[in-house]
């Protein structure tokens, strides 16, 4: 239903009068992450500019369901298939949306053609794509390359589960067993849980948000 051209820049919907959401290839998971999108062509406001978890709906709108949070063209903000509330400026062909994801923070927050419009969501977690969902046979948007800033790019977070090793899931099953029958917490779990407190207490390794809590 989207056809991607310009070095995969350029998404233009082939399709007429059904949703679709496009992710980005690139997740994040940490840090402040910026980019624009300009509108190229879209004769309704039938347009969400946002960001989206691997797992969302691709057929249905930005924010149709838990994975995705959008902000669409006639200005309004939807999560969870719910419109959250009335939020920033119209928007349509011509204009230029920009996208702050501060995963330090968990928030979500939008730019119309340079003018901020404010935070749109919070106590955002996990990893996020960037996202756009077409409507309208022709709709087209561009992602403008210059002034990205996007720090979180390819990076791990250390525990994730995306990064668990065998060794630490058998580490944490000796955890349990111990918690399990009253018995003294392993050593070595014992050890490496006093130099990840040390190091944060440090500052030099920081806690990250994550669906299941702190990582």
């Amino acid at each position: 239903n989207v056809s991607v051209s310009r070095g995969g820049a350029t998404a233009t919907f082939t399709s007429s009068e059904c949703w679709s959401v496009v992710l980005g290839n690139v997740g994040f998971s940490v840090g402040r992450n910026r980019w624009r999108v300009r509108i190229d062509r879209s004769s309704t406001a039938y347009l969400f500019i946002g960001v989206a978890a691997r797992a969302v709906n691709q057929s249905t709108f930005l924010g149709g369901d838990e994975h995705g949070w959008g902000y669409i063209g006639d200005r309004a903000l939807y999560h969870r298939r719910t419109k959250a509330r009335a939020y920033g400026e119209r928007f349509g062909q011509g204009d230029v949306i920009g996208v702050d994801l501060d995963m330090d923070r968990g928030t979500l927050s939008f730019t119309r053609n340079g003018a901020d419009c404010g935070v749109a969501f919070r106590d955002l977690s996990g990893e996020l794509f960037p996202a756009v969902a077409f409507y309208n046979l022709g709709q087209s948007v561009t992602l403008v390359r210059d002034g990205m800033d996007c720090p979180g790019a390819h990076v791990a977070v250390a525990g994730a589960p995306s990064q668990v090793t065998v060794a630490e899931v058998a580490a944490a099953a000796d955890v349990l067993r111990s918690l399990a029958s009253s018995s003294p917490l392993p050593r070595a779990f014992v050890a490496d849980a006093w130099r990840d407190f040390a190091a944060w207490r440090a500052g030099e390794r920081r806690r990250y948000a994550t669906r299941s809590g702190f990582e």
